[in-house]
């Protein structure tokens, strides 16, 4: 999206100012607790479980996330948002659990404190004077691999959960 339409530097640079002022401890509990508990609650429990009553499984996940993509009002960030909003509410229906939810919720979002404090700069993703390029492909690699770990541990607790019911 990014470099089809590219983002305003100045845009680019409040995110970045509001991820790195103030506490950082007050920060993480807000972005990486409060926020993800708040927002889980709204779009898995309330939207997503209303839509299941009335919708098709795949039609109230589609509906739900992009809802959750839409209402972070980043249009840069919308694919992003819509497929962890995806990954959230298949989470939810396989554990019928929002705990599940909200923890990987605030992993993603502590990522993001982790990765603004840090000073590491990664061209096409938080560089500010290379905003509209693309990622390196290490980093992409790295996404696929933490991807696929997160699935099989995931798939792990499911087995777990379910062997002791």
């Amino acid at each position: 999206m990014r470099y089809v339409f590219p983002m305003p530097e100045a845009y680019m640079a409040s995110i970045i100012h509001m991820l790195v002022s103030g506490n950082i401890f007050l920060k993480i509990i807000e972005v990486s607790i409060i926020i993800p508990i708040l927002e889980e609650i709204l779009f898995r429990g309330v939207i997503l479980g209303s839509f299941l009553r009335n919708y098709s499984t795949k039609k109230s996940i589609i509906v739900s996330s992009f809802i959750f993509a839409l209402l972070h009002l980043n249009p840069w960030g919308f694919v992003s948002y819509f497929c962890v909003g995806i990954i959230l509410s298949w989470i939810f229906l396989k554990t019928n659990n929002l705990i599940y939810c909200i923890i990987l919720h605030g992993l993603v979002n502590l990522w993001i404190i982790i990765a603004s404090q840090c000073n590491i700069i990664i061209p096409g993703y938080n560089d500010i004077q290379n905003l509209n390029q693309f990622q390196p492909w290490w980093f992409d690699i790295l996404g696929i691999v933490l991807t696929i770990i997160s699935f099989y541990a995931f798939h792990r607790i499911v087995q777990y959960e379910n062997s002791r019911n």
